[in-house]
């Protein structure tokens, strides 16, 4: 890898110099011009990004996330550009998790989540049939304290978790199971309304059977409740095998659906208060023969990307590009206003 690594280096660098961050022990890598005109011409330096896609695509392989610091990406529109030469994924956000507006095409705010939490590491919408590939996301304005986009490289990670953990959730998959209120019904708690989204905004439709009927031809089980809600479960592998390298990787959102006291913290006793045994949860993980993970594995678990974490600070106008099945990547808290733009690609 690291003769591959050398021979594109050699491709790109007459315009750029590569650099493997020190604290994340050469994770990410940086990418930074060494063309004046690349830090000054938003339109050059979209046009060297395009027209080096397959040099970078290599790199990408093998280092898992690149960052691009100091190219001329100073607007919306610039940021789209630099993606332009990549689809969407089929369906777009449909299903997706976290509240987010989209501010142009396939660019996204990064979440609403609120900037005193955590948002945990995880690879982008791998609890659904179809997911992106790549992401992308553009500093606009970074916190004025915190708001790192931190990652991780699952690699790392997948050899640090249990083997028999591993082991189980190869032979027997995983079931997430999701629950999208009615809008019209609040739990009465700003948190709850916010990790339970409505139907009608997950899925962009005031009609709950078409709702039904697109989730079904998406692969899920899809059924409406007595209360109104939109109850979803997707079974899948919990691992893939990377589509250029062949490892084998962890890849789902055990971590993120767990909504333990590792997933959410001091909110604990607010979400189990309001759900008890009795209301559907927007969230319940569990193998996919319905049978529950041990608290140990997900222990575990944290632990093994806790101990990956990789947070570097972000600068305006960085943009971190990642390969979606080799790492993933989380938010810190945050003070003052945080505009972080997000692109997801196939």
């Amino acid at each position: 890898m690291a003769t591959q690594r050398k021979a594109v280096a050699n491709a790109l660098e007459d315009s750029v110099v590569l650099t493997p961050y020190p604290p994340g022990k050469g994770f990410p890598l940086f990418v930074q011009p060494r063309d004046p005109l690349l830090q000054r011409d938003a339109a050059a330096a979209g046009d060297w990004f395009l027209s080096h896609r397959a040099e970078l695509e290599g790199l990408l392989t093998q280092a898992a996330a690149l960052v691009f610091r100091g190219f001329a990406i100073n607007t919306t529109e610039d940021f789209m550009t630099w993606m332009s030469g990549y689809e969407a994924p089929r369906y777009g956000y449909i299903g997706g998790s976290s509240p987010r507006r989209q501010l142009a095409a396939r660019v996204y705010e990064s979440t609403h989540a609120a900037a005193e939490d955590r948002i945990h590491m995880h690879q982008e919408m791998s609890y659904l049939p179809v997911w992106p590939t790549r992401v992308a996301f553009w500093c606009h304005i970074p916190a004025v304290s915190g708001g790192e986009t931190f990652v991780a490289d699952m690699r790392r990670v997948t050899a640090e978790l249990p083997a028999e953990f591993i082991e189980e959730v190869g032979q027997r998959g995983i079931v997430y199971n999701r629950n999208f209120r009615d809008r019209n019904v609040s739990t009465g708690n700003d948190y709850l309304d916010m990790i339970h989204r409505p139907w009608q905004e997950a899925f962009k439709t005031d009609d709950i059977d078409k709702a039904i009927v697109d989730m079904q031809a998406m692969g899920f089980e899809a059924c409406r409740l007595d209360d109104g809600s939109l109850q979803t479960a997707y079974r899948n592998r919990g691992l893939v095998n990377h589509p250029v390298t062949g490892e084998l990787l962890w890849f789902n959102q055990v971590a993120t659906n767990s909504m333990g006291k590792e997933a959410i913290g001091h909110r604990v006793p607010v979400y189990e208060g309001y759900y008890g045994s009795t209301r559907p949860r927007p969230y319940l993980v569990t193998y996919a023969d319905d049978t529950r993970i041990p608290e140990h594995y997900i222990a575990a678990l944290f632990a093994a990307l806790e101990k990956h974490v990789v947070a570097f600070p972000w600068s305006r106008g960085d943009l971190l590009f990642l390969d979606n099945h080799s790492a993933a990547h989380g938010r810190n808290s945050y003070i003052g206003y945080r505009d972080i733009q997000v692109s997801l690609l196939s």
